[in-house]
């Protein structure tokens, strides 16, 4: 169902196994990365985009952490 304007968006949550969650990581580390490359030439938008990635990335890592404990040999 499409979000109707002024109504706040759901939360979803979703099951991950541990190998998933890692891959996940793993993945959204090398897009931050890559996107880090440009970091100068990015407009407005583009740093809006790269800072939601970074966060949900700590965010990951936070769960991660407190699930698996510490970096999970990374």
């Amino acid at each position: 169902m499409a979000n109707k304007v002024g109504h706040p968006k759901a939360k979803v949550s979703i099951t991950l196994s541990e190998d998933e969650l890692k891959t996940l990581i793993a993945g959204m580390q090398s897009s931050a990365f890559e996107m880090g490359d440009g970091f100068y030439d990015f407009s407005a938008k583009g740093l809006e985009v790269f800072g939601k990635e970074v966060l949900m990335l700590a965010r990951l890592r936070s769960i991660q952490e407190s699930k698996y404990g510490e970096k999970n040999g990374d």
